[in-house]
């Protein structure tokens, strides 16, 4: 069974187990089907401002940091911490995850954390209304876009981004498609949404 932990410190009632739901969905459709853990947590802009300058030395907020752990593989990869700007997330590791298909599929017994997604609802918000997007389809991307920067995916070169970009846009399809049949999920989901499309929020 692979473990979630949302923490909220955002100061915004948001939906944190649709949340989890989400990043159980990128793992399981990755092939991670047991024993992985991540913890995400929401946070205010000045909490993302002040990761970002510390572990990128970028002053300023951000959407969505990734911070891998060393303890999932002993063997890494130079090079997440390209920025792609307001299109997609920023990451402060300084590596990235080199496992193999075996690997993802070691034995429910050991638990491999995998590591931390960082992400800021207001970037969201704001990226929503720039892009023309959901609010909730923005948060949905930002969890995609970290939890696969700890599942080894960067965006360092054209071709690295380029199959970043697909398989991210291939999820949050896959994920959409799977809200919509499920009713109650759907109709959480919208009326999640009408705040931010009223601007009440």
């Amino acid at each position: 069974m692979n473990t979630v932990s949302v923490d909220n410190r955002s100061g915004e009632a948001l939906p944190l187990d649709l949340y989890r739901d989400c990043v159980l969905f990128v793992l399981e459709n990755q092939g991670r089907v047991d024993g992985s853990e991540i913890a995400v947590s929401l946070v205010d802009l000045d909490e993302i401002q002040e990761l970002n300058r510390i572990y990128r030395e970028v002053d300023e907020p951000t959407d969505v940091l990734s911070f891998v752990c060393d303890q999932v593989d002993d063997e890494f990869d130079e090079g997440l911490g390209e920025d792609l700007g307001d299109e997609a997330a920023g990451s402060p590791s300084d590596s990235s995850i080199n496992s193999s298909a075996e690997e993802n599929n070691e034995s429910a017994s050991e638990v491999f954390v995998l590591g931390d997604v960082v992400i800021a609802p207001a970037v969201a918000r704001k990226h929503a209304q720039e892009f023309e997007s959901s609010f909730t389809d923005e948060m949905h991307l930002m969890l995609i876009h970290g939890t696969l920067h700890l599942l080894g995916y960067d965006h360092v070169d054209d071709d690295d981004y380029a199959i970043m970009q697909a398989l991210e846009d291939e999820l949050l399809l896959q994920w959409g498609d799977y809200l919509r049949t499920n009713k109650e999920l759907d109709a959480f989901v919208q009326e999640q949404e009408r705040p931010y499309e009223q601007g009440e929020l």
